[in-house]
Parts: C-alpha cells; sequence; structure tokens
C-alpha cells in the first residue's frame, strides 16, 4: 500500500503501538523534518518545524511520544547529531544526550524505560542504552542500528557496512552475542 504520495521522498517509517499511525522523516524542501500519517494515507501531520534535520523517528510503547535523531544546527560540519523526544503532536521537544559521539537510530524498550541507540565517534560506532529521560548512559558492545526484542531482553544490531554486514543479537548486560546471518539495518518486528 502507497501511504504518502509526493516527489521528496520518505524514509525510515515507524508504527505507533496501536498500529494506526506511522512517524517518518521527510523532506519539506529544506530539511528533513519529522511527519506522522494514517496507515491509510489520511491525516498527515507535521511533528518537527525548523531548520535542522531530525529523522529516523520511533514511537514510545504508550504512543505518546516520537524518539528521534536530531542536528542542533543546520550542515555544519562536525556538529553533533544527539537523541531527542517530543509529544506526538510536536509539543515539548527534549534533548536526551549531550556527548561526543554523533547519536543516530534510537530505540525505545518495550517497557519505555530505556533507549538503545548507535554513537558514532571518531574510531568506532557503539550500541549504548540510556535512561528514557536521559543520562545513565551505558555502552553495550560495538555496533549499529539497535532494536530491541519485544520482551526487552535481548538488542539485535549490525557490524560493518551495508554490503558486508554482519547481523547480531546480543543480551542487554553485554553477553551472549549471537551471529544471525549475514545483511544490515535490522528489525525485530513490530510491537502492535
Amino acid at each position: 500500500t502507497n501511504v504518502t504520495n509526493n516527489y521528496r521522498g520518505d524514509e525510515a517509517s515507524s508504527y505507533s503501538p496501536d498500529g494506526m499511525r506511522m512517524a517518518y522523516t521527510h523532506w519539506d524542501g529544506h530539511d528533513l523534518e519529522i511527519f506522522t500519517i494514517n496507515t491509510n494515507g489520511t491525516g498527515t501531520s507535521q511533528v518537527t518545524n525548523n531548520r535542522t534535520n531530525e529523522f529516523t523517528p520511533s514511537y514510545s510503547p504508550d504512543g505518546k511520544k516520537i524518539l528521534f535523531s536530531g542536528e542542533e544546527r543546520m550542515f555544519l560540519r562536525n556538529d553533533a547529531v544527539e537523541i531527542y523526544t517530543i509529544g506526538v503532536h510536536g509539543k515539548n521537544r527534549v534533548q536526551l544526550t549531550n556527548n561526543a559521539t554523533n547519536d543516530y537510530f534510537p530505540d525505545y524498550s518495550p517497557d519505555g524505560g530505556r533507549i538503545a541507540f548507535s554513537g558514532s565517534g571518531e574510531k568506532s560506532t557503539n550500541i549504548y542504552t540510556i535512561s528514557a529521560g536521559g543520562g545513565d548512559e551505558t555502552k553495550v558492545t560495538v555496533g549499529a542500528d539497535p532494536d530491541y526484542s519485544p520482551d526487552g531482553k535481548k538488542i539485535v544490531y549490525y557490524k560493518g557496512n551495508d554490503l558486508h554486514g554482519k547481523i547480531y543479537t546480543i543480551n542487554l548486560d553485554g553477553g551472549g552475542t549471537s551471529k544471525v546471518t549475514e545483511g544490515s539495518n535490522p528489525a525485530w518486528g513490530s510491537r502492535p
């Protein structure tokens, strides 16, 4: 089903917990912003609206917030990409990370208590978790694009690049690493 229909490009979608809406990244003609839409293609709503790039949205388990990566300033070299939350109607934007890495691909744990994300630094990209309110940052492993298992006990992620990546699972404490397959950009599956 074609949900969006425009000439600008829409990507990185995430279902709301009830499966009725999707959050996605949309090029608005100036920069990347977060939008939501009903799964039947009606009811488009712009959630973020500024002159910086926001991307890779993910709904909170209660459906009230959207988690995303965002630049602090537009198109500046070495500018930080951090993790933010915002209400589904575009209010109450909160910055959750403020560190030396560029932070991408955030994902809520199923209980909403923690967030996993990729932190990309000069030497490596690592998987971290933080409290859903920010803080309490913990490194889990080297890798990218984390996604929690539906029971919240493991994270799936990949190492390598899009052409030569390998997908793994790992326990939240960093133990129990298991290679699953070749590939990249894993997702454990929807939870609605």
